[in-house]
């Protein structure tokens, strides 16, 4: 597969950091279902929603200096945590942070095309979590692979890649296991019931809405909104994610990868 070169990153993004920082729950979600409901291709959002609720939403509660530095310039960002065998366990990645050298060891899959890359790695021997912000040309990889790719209605590829090196690192903030931990819990039902609103903006012969569905989708989006307990609506969120998957209105390796992610295959 295609190795991204330095300087290669193009923008994806509809709005830029500063907005997305500024936008509530319910004004994010409305903003993007019109983009899909216009466009027709949920890949044309998908990096302003894994923006929002991914590495925005860390770097809101763990690194604020993070989200002042990206809310100043015109950047992507992406959170890099994935790697091979982590099996989903903080305490299986195998990136390393040195505070006193600012060096970063790391091995990281399923990374977001981005211009800036936060890096989740270990710091031996305190076993806290480092969030290590990069510019992605600052990287020294040894391999910069592309794992999955999907298309924009511009023609642009949305790029997931996997990566291997070491870099020194500028801006880096540490944090206690149990800290990150209890924020990255999160975020598997923040993408969950993010992609169960926006697929309802599509439709087609093979997939209708009805009205308990849109009833399912209201009360998702008001849960999102009041900041209220997303485990009430994750099985909802899933059988609407899993009648999207089941439509075939989207293919291809991208899309079985995240239909895999949400347990809807």
């Amino acid at each position: 597969m295609k190795n991204a070169a330095p300087g290669e990153h193009t923008r994806h993004l509809i709005y830029k950091i500063s907005d997305l920082l500024g936008f509530s729950e319910r004004e994010l979600h409305i903003r993007l279902f019109a983009e899909v409901q216009r466009t027709k291709n949920l890949a044309d959002v998908l990096q302003d929603l894994i923006t929002y609720n991914v590495p925005l939403f860390v770097l809101r509660q763990l690194f604020p200096a993070a989200c002042e530095t990206l809310a100043s310039g015109n950047s992507t960002v992406a959170l890099a945590v994935a790697e091979e065998g982590w099996k989903g366990r903080l305490n299986n990645i195998q990136s390393r942070f040195a505070p006193p050298e600012r060096r970063l060891e790391y091995q990281k899959s399923h990374v977001l095309e981005s211009e800036v890359i936060v890096v989740v790695s270990k710091v031996e021997p305190t076993g806290q979590i480092a969030l290590c912000l990069s510019a992605w040309p600052a990287l020294q990889n040894k391999e910069n692979r592309e794992e999955l790719q999907i298309m924009k209605s511009s023609g642009q590829p949305l790029r997931h890649f996997r990566i291997r090196g070491e870099a020194t690192v500028e801006q880096s903030m540490l944090v206690p296991f149990r800290h990150y931990q209890k924020i990255a819990l999160h975020i598997p039902l923040r993408e969950l019931t993010s992609m169960a609103f926006l697929v309802t903006a599509l439709h087609g012969k093979t997939l209708a809405w009805t009205s308990s569905d849109l009833a399912l989708r209201e009360a998702i989006l008001n849960c999102r909104a009041l900041n209220g307990q997303l485990k009430t609506v994750a099985a909802a969120a899933q059988v609407m994610v899993k009648k999207f998957a089941r439509s075939g209105i989207v293919q291809g390796p991208f899309w079985e990868a995240l239909f895999r992610l949400f347990k809807v295959t």
